[in-house]
């Protein structure tokens, strides 16, 4: 594992150097409208992920993005669910949160998902995708496929301690 966390500080330094807090605007699954760089940028890490309500990894994987934002937000991380349902879904999407007990924010985009290359990670290619952010809102890692809180927080500690992090 620790092979494929300094992969991702690798891969996205070159690109997280020059990389600008995401101005996205998508609404919540109560239809309000939100915008990310409310979420990102803002002194602490933020991982952002993907998922869709009939995705079955996203079913069985949501719990350690749950477990993960509940240890850490409000002191220097969170997570932000952007759901591509559709509006189409929305109904879908919300019984997906109340199902697995989800607490934090979770935006509405199209199942298009032209939106996701907007967040600076490349072209979507599925569900669950993860973009790590950190504190100052560069993108600086991503995810496709299933993920542990562990190794979020290891890929973070590792991030933290290299050459390519922001000192504050």
């Amino acid at each position: 594992m620790r092979h494929f966390i300094l992969s991702m500080v690798l891969a996205f330094a070159m690109h997280a150097a020059h990389a600008a807090v995401p101005d996205i605007a998508l609404p919540d699954l109560d239809g309000r409208p939100r915008n990310v760089n409310a979420f990102i940028g803002h002194g602490q890490w933020v991982v952002v992920v993907f998922w869709s309500h009939d995705c079955r990894i996203c079913a069985s994987e949501i719990h350690n993005m749950e477990s993960f934002h509940e240890a850490h937000h409000g002191k220097d991380a969170m997570v932000l669910g952007i759901t591509l349902d559709g509006a189409s879904y929305v109904d879908q999407a919300r019984q997906f949160v109340a199902k697995h007990h989800l607490s934090f924010v979770n935006l509405l985009a199209e199942p298009d998902a032209e939106v996701v290359p907007r967040f600076g990670g490349g072209q979507f290619v599925g569900t669950p995708t993860y973009n790590f952010f950190d504190p100052s809102g560069r993108i600086v890692g991503r995810k496709i496929g299933p993920i542990s809180g562990a190794d979020i927080e290891e890929f973070i500690a590792a991030f933290n301690s290299s050459p390519y992090a922001v000192k504050q």
